[in-house]
């Protein structure tokens, strides 16, 4: 990023020293123009824009406040500098009306010249940057985008591109404009920009260089999830600006037709390929009829996990396994009649299992215990979903120092991980992972301000954690200081 200055000094040797500043400190300053007098500065502004404009003040036709000021009517988002040897208020006054950036005084402080050419800098690339964005940002939300602008802003040359989304798709989307959500770019590379999708699990990445494999992908991503699984889309040709909307658009699409849930897979594009799947059964649906008919909810149970394996072991995409749900749940509410059962809390409840299932089989169980837990309540006297959750929560609140993980804890109460997800979801806003480790760092907080002498290392191991170190990371993320520096502030109470 080069930033276009001019210089305005009737000194040759201030200019001279100044030049000789920028080109050590700030190599991104370009000088285009250096004046012995505000007249001669204006016409030149008149002429072109810059983006810095460093005057001294005292000079002859035109002082610098006076040109400070008409800079400022011809370009409001100017920034100005004020080189003085003079301290005097009303030059001071002057500059304020202008709004320059610094007033700065003869002879000058080379650290604190430094400071401030370095402080314009960052204004500068900061500003570039969110131009870019908004540029960047037009191309997907702008009905009729200005590629003009935006040639202007990220260049001339056709973009790479990928999406990635990390885990399942969202059973019902919020439809709205197309990546609407942010844009940033790594500032390490040039021309690559990295989109927010239509939620916080997806990315789109334009590139100038090819996206050649999902390690790069992924780095240029640097997503921070703890979802397990990832699909992507990598556009293998160049594709231009104008065409850069309509091809995403195709590319998200084909994401959705693709994603298999518990699965990770890239796909690299075009061709777009899509098998086509027939639609679930009806001869399979009157097995369902016949299980809820028996009575047997052991047989239900193994019907549905039946099919689950099957659609696991035949990869069929999540959008197919979404249509055949709703017809097995459609299906078993008119069988299974209970008095009280809310249907669109059901199907809320179930579009919320696809966000977090680890598999085709997690997700039935969590159907399972969805649809048929009134009757199974009903039946068997199986507990309220409430006294679940509170045995869980009891459960971690007593044994956090121990190796606790969600598989174990799902085999104690003999309950799937969705179902578990659910409940904490349901009943804490939480997950798991978010609960144990607030009870492992509250515990900790508890024990240091009993004994504030006590060792980390001996906290970390008493609270659950074999790794000290990674307590630590842990500890501070939390609560924005170091289990040292709370222990102390322990001490002063």
């Amino acid at each position: 990023m080069m930033f276009d200055i001019v210089l305005v000094d009737d000194e040759i040797a201030s200019i001279k020293f100044m030049r000789q500043l920028i080109k050590s400190f700030v190599p991104s300053f370009q000088i285009v123009g250096e004046f012995e007098n505000g007249y001669d500065a204006l016409e030149f502004l008149k002429t072109r824009s810059v983006d810095l404009l460093i005057t001294d003040v005292k000079m002859p036709i035109m002082d610098g406040v006076t040109l400070a000021k008409e800079a400022r009517c011809l370009y409001p988002d100017i920034h100005m500098i004020i080189v003085s040897g003079y301290a005097e208020f009303g030059y001071a006054k002057g500059a304020i009306e202008a709004a320059v950036e610094e007033y700065l005084l003869k002879p000058l402080n080379i650290t604190h010249t430094q400071t401030v050419l370095g402080t314009v800098e960052k204004k500068l690339i900061d500003k570039q940057i969110e131009e870019k964005n908004k540029a960047v940002r037009s191309l997907f939300t702008a009905p009729n985008a200005n590629l003009k602008l935006i040639r202007k802003q990220i260049g001339q040359s056709p973009f790479y591109l990928a999406t990635i989304r990390f885990g399942n798709l969202q059973s019902q989307r919020v439809h709205g404009e197309f990546y609407q959500l942010g844009v940033s770019q790594p500032t390490e590379l040039k021309n690559v920009w990295v989109l927010q999708g239509r939620e916080h699990a997806e990315w789109f990445v334009m590139s100038e260089m090819k996206i050649k494999d999902i390690g790069q992908l992924l780095g240029l991503v640097k997503a921070k999830t703890n979802l397990s699984t990832h699909t992507c889309v990598i556009y293998q040709k160049p594709v231009a600006l104008n065409n850069v909307r309509e091809r995403a658009e195709e590319m998200s699409n084909y994401l959705d037709d693709k994603l298999v849930i518990g699965k990770s897979a890239v796909y690299d594009v075009p061709p777009y390929v899509r098998p086509q799947y027939e639609n679930f059964p009806k001869s399979e649906l009157r097995k369902l009829d016949s299980a809820i008919t028996s009575g047997n909810n052991r047989l239900i149970k193994e019907t549905l996990l039946t099919w689950a394996v099957h659609w696991e072991q035949n990869a069929l995409p999540q959008r197919w396994v979404e249509r055949a749900i709703d017809q097995i749940v459609q299906r078993a509410l008119e069988f299974v009649k209970q008095p009280d059962v809310d249907h669109l809390r059901i199907f809320k409840e179930i579009a919320e299992l696809y966000l977090y299932a680890h598999s085709t089989g997690d997700l039935m169980l969590g159907v399972w215990d969805i649809v048929f837990e009134p009757l199974v309540n009903t039946k068997s006297g199986r507990q309220e979903s409430s006294k679940v959750y509170d045995q869980i929560v009891g459960y971690v609140d007593l044994n956090y120092a121990e190796a606790l993980t969600i598989q174990n804890t799902c085999s104690i109460f003999g309950i799937s991980q969705t179902y578990l997800s659910r409940l904490l979801r349901k009943y804490g806003e939480t997950t798991f992972t978010e609960y144990l480790t607030n009870c492992r760092i509250e515990n900790a907080k508890r024990l240091i301000c009993e004994n504030p002498e006590i060792k980390v290392i001996d906290v970390a191991s008493l609270v659950g954690y074999d790794d000290a170190s990674y307590f630590g990371k842990v500890f501070r993320l939390r609560e924005n200081m170091t289990p040292s520096q709370y222990a102390m502030q322990a001490m002063k109470r």
